[in-house]
């Protein structure tokens, strides 16, 4: 008897704990629309916009500039001082509340060179992004949004470039 009772105290307490994490998580994306502007490593910022479907799935758009870009390498070793781009970007937030992996498409272009004699290429950009949001105080106001983006970018004569692009959203607001 000592031993059953035990064993539905344990259940009591596993069922107990998952159906308030799933309370949590339904409040986690409570809102469907988060706008954030950010701050990309490096000297840089971005835009964001992104439309929550339910608390798994989203879909967006955004934009940044980064003067220093942590690692650009096309297949002819050029090195890299700014980049640039445009995408409409798919999250997955596979537990339903702050960790999240996506993929953006989109337009990217980079200069390279010195001061006035920088060369411009352009090229489409697949984005594996991975990342994690987090509520301030409570779940659909201010948050924070901090993760990684590697563009790797088709640029016609040149091959492939493939950039690391770290940020942190400072200030974020779903409403």
């Amino acid at each position: 008897m000592k031993k059953f009772l035990l064993i539905f105290i344990f259940f009591v307490l596993v069922v107990g704990s998952i159906s308030s994490q799933e309370s949590v998580l339904k409040e986690a994306n409570a809102r469907n629309n988060w706008l954030s502007i950010g701050y990309v490593v490096g000297l840089g910022g971005s835009i964001r916009y992104e439309y929550m479907f339910n608390t798994k799935f989203a879909l967006g758009v955004d934009g940044y500039y980064n003067n220093i870009s942590a690692i650009a390498i096309f297949t002819d070793n050029y090195l890299v001082s700014e980049e640039f781009g445009a995408n409409v970007t798919v999250r997955f937030y596979p537990w339903g509340k702050i960790y999240y992996i996506g993929v953006d498409l989109g337009f990217h272009g980079f200069k390279e060179g010195e001061f006035d004699e920088k060369e411009i290429f352009y090229g489409f950009a697949i984005t594996p992004e991975l990342g994690f949001k987090i509520d301030w105080y409570k779940a659909g106001g201010f948050f924070w949004d901090i993760g990684v983006k590697v563009p790797l970018v088709i640029v016609e004569g040149k091959g492939l470039l493939i950039s690391l692009v770290p940020y942190i959203v400072l200030l974020g607001w779903a409403f």
